[in-house]
């Protein structure tokens, strides 16, 4: 016998009113979207003052790099303090590589930037400065490697798993 859950018509009632009520809010964000004035040319989106949101801005070509606008005042404020020294950074969630790349620009040519992705075609953002090691950051094994490979890190950034238990998971055994 199956196992069948009965939708009650008035929690489909209140789904369907939820949704129609929020709708004149969202098309409205996309109309206003449409007007919003586009930025012309590098030198109007550069922000000397926080040389990651410049990088970010002015890169328009390559890797990819999917961060939130307000992180770059946070990372600058808590890592500025790294930049021009050896420093080892480690950056969970790889996705396009672009933000691998960011933080060689970021903490000059000194630093030494790993990267942690399931992705194995995450390899392929190697370079000089950059070293790439894949696996599940949940997996533990994984993690005692990694440590064995990597012995010192000064900073990391956890940009994987997205939630709460991904990244205390990755805190105790790095």
């Amino acid at each position: 016998m199956l196992n069948r859950t009965r939708l009650r018509p008035h929690s489909i009632r209140s789904g369907l009113r939820a949704a129609f009520l929020a709708a004149p809010s969202t098309i409205g964000g996309y109309r206003s979207n449409r007007s919003w004035p586009a930025l012309k040319t590098a030198q109007e989106i550069s922000d000397p003052a926080n040389p990651l949101r410049d990088f970010f801005n002015r890169h328009r070509q390559g890797r990819g790099i999917w961060k939130w606008d307000h992180y770059f005042d946070v990372y600058h404020r808590h890592f500025s303090r790294l930049r021009g020294r050896e420093t080892y950074v480690l950056e969970i969630g790889n996705y396009s590589g672009g933000s691998l790349e960011m933080w060689c620009d970021y903490f000059g040519s000194k630093a030494h930037i790993y990267g942690v992705d399931v992705e194995s075609a995450c390899k392929s953002y190697e370079n000089s400065m950059i070293n790439v090691f894949i696996g599940d950051q949940a997996d533990r094994k994984f993690w005692s490697q990694f440590r064995r490979e990597v012995p010192i890190l000064d900073l990391v950034i956890d940009d994987g798993g997205h939630n709460r238990s991904s990244a205390l998971r990755n805190c105790s055994p790095i």
